[in-house]
This record gives structure tokens, C-alpha cells and sequence, in this order.
């Protein structure tokens, strides 16, 4: 994870709670009791013993192999921004953290991180359509209106719907939530096997209740629009009308909304 070690050196010298503690543990100055130890320093009173010092800074190392850096307050924030500049899961900033930076709390700092933070394809949505006889499928990013589309020819089987998927996902990142609409091979087993190796919820709106899929639905109707007239004999969306059709919506700001899908993904 970048950080700038000269920063670090400079913030450490200015931060008055982080010198005491540089102090307390390149003189091995621990009480015996952590409730002896001043309100800033019981927080660091468990892993003590795994505290060092070098120069004005001070390293945390549990794991030989990682030792990490204890930060000064006045960077954490940045520290969180770049431990989350990818859009990557809780998990995996905590991998990233824990092999290089600490600092007590870091751990429920980074899940507020996670959950704060509202990023393109983090939420999609899925649909299947029919048009003039042919099957097509729409994938819509909640956030930005995103959309893109593929044309199913022959069956549209789980399988086939997996491929597209893996595709999406490689171009746009994994989402943590998928909707659809129950469609059998959307739901079938091999579909939620699927999505249980890549860590995408499924979220699947109820029947009696289709507003809760409705950016899938309003997808669905802004595909059909596009696509009517534009395809080719046989369904196919490799025509120059289809591309331009697509490239249209995509470049056109949204309802309610200054950006256009591809200012905003």
C-alpha cells in the first residue's frame, strides 16, 4: 500500500500522542496494569510486546514477515482512501492493511469505509426479454445507469448466462449484489453456484412486488427502445445502428441527473 514514509516521519513529530507513545516504547516505559497506563496508551497496552521503534516512528509487528506501520491520526483518512482507490471489498483492504499499516481500530474504520463508499457496478441488475422473437439479456450498474445488453441466440441456458456474466464481471469488477427477477436460469443451481464463488448476493424481487426490480424493468424498456429497428434479421447486435443507438445512451444524462452513464462509471 503506498504511503509516503517522509510524511509519516513529519506527522509523527508533530502528533503529540504519537511521540509519547515513540517515547514509552523505545524506553520500554509499560505499567504492569493496563488501567495504570494513560487513556491514550491503553489502547496499545495488548500488543505491547510487539511494539518497536525506528527513528520517530513506530512499527507494530505481530507477523515477522509483515511488519507494519502504526500511523499518526492526521493520515488514517488518507490511508482508508488508499487502501479503498480500487472499489475492492472489506476483505481484501484488510488483507492489504494487515500486511502493512495499523493503528487501534483499524479494523471497524475500514468496515465504515466499505460501507460508505458507492461506486459503479456495486450494485447491478439483471433481466431477461424477448423482442421481435428473439431472447436478450440486460445488465444495468445501479449507480451510474450503465447498461449493456447481449443477445442470446439458441437457448438461453445457465451456462450460456454464466459466460456473459464472468465477461461483465471481468470488464466492470465484481458486484456485491446482482437483482433479477426469479428467472429460472438466473436462480438454478448452477447460476447461485456461480455467484457463490464470485461473493455476489443475489437479490431476487418478489413477484407480488415488481417496483423492487424496477431499474431492471426501466433497462429492459430503454433496451427495447434502442434496439427496435437497429438489430439485424437475426437478432444480432452487431450493426452500425445498434452501436450508435447504445452509444447514444450512454453519452445522454440521465433523469435527474447532470452526468451521463459514461461520466459517471
Amino acid at each position: 500500500m503506498s504511503l509516503d514514509l517522509r510524511e509519516v516521519e513529519e506527522e509523527a513529530k508533530w502528533d503529540e500522542e504519537y511521540r509519547l507513545l515513540k517515547e514509552c516504547v523505545a524506553n520500554d516505559g509499560w505499567t504492569e496494569c493496563k488501567d495504570w497506563e494513560p487513556p491514550t496508551f491503553r489502547q496499545y497496552f495488548r500488543m505491547r510486546r510487539h511494539l518497536s521503534s525506528q527513528g520517530s516512528i513506530v512499527l507494530y509487528t505481530y507477523d515477522e514477515k509483515h511488519p507494519r506501520l502504526v500511523v499518526p491520526a492526521a493520515l488514517r483518512r488518507t490511508v482508508l482512501a488508499n487502501l479503498h482507490a480500487g472499489h475492492q471489498g472489506r476483505d481484501s483492504m484488510l488483507r492489504r492493511a494487515r500486511q502493512s499499516v495499523y493503528w487501534p481500530g483499524i479494523d471497524p474504520d475500514v468496515e465504515q469505509k466499505r460501507r460508505q463508499c458507492a461506486y459503479p457496478f456495486q450494485q447491478v441488475v439483471a433481466d431477461l426479454f424477448q423482442l421481435d422473437s428473439h431472447t436478450y439479456i440486460a445488465f444495468a450498474d445501479r449507480l451510474s445507469g450503465w447498461l449493456e445488453m447481449e443477445h442470446l441466440s439458441g437457448d438461453a441456458t445457465s451456462a450460456r448466462l454464466i459466460t456473459i456474466f464472468r465477461r461483465w464481471f471481468r470488464h466492470f469488477g465484481i458486484p456485491e449484489e446482482l437483482s433479477c427477477d426469479g428467472g429460472t436460469n438466473l436462480t438454478s443451481q448452477e447460476s447461485r453456484g456461480f455467484f457463490n464463488t464470485w461473493r455476489v448476493r443475489l437479490r431476487i424481487s418478489s413477484t407480488h412486488y415488481t417496483q423492487s426490480n424496477g431499474r431492471a424493468e426501466a433497462a429492459v424498456k430503454c433496451v427495447k427502445r434502442l434496439l427496435r429497428g437497429n438489430t439485424a434479421q437475426n437478432g444480432s447486435l452487431d450493426t452500425h445502428a445498434a452501436a450508435r443507438a447504445i452509444m447514444q445512451y450512454i453519452n445522454t444524462p440521465q433523469q435527474g441527473s447532470e452526468a451521463s452513464p459514461a461520466n459517471c462509471s
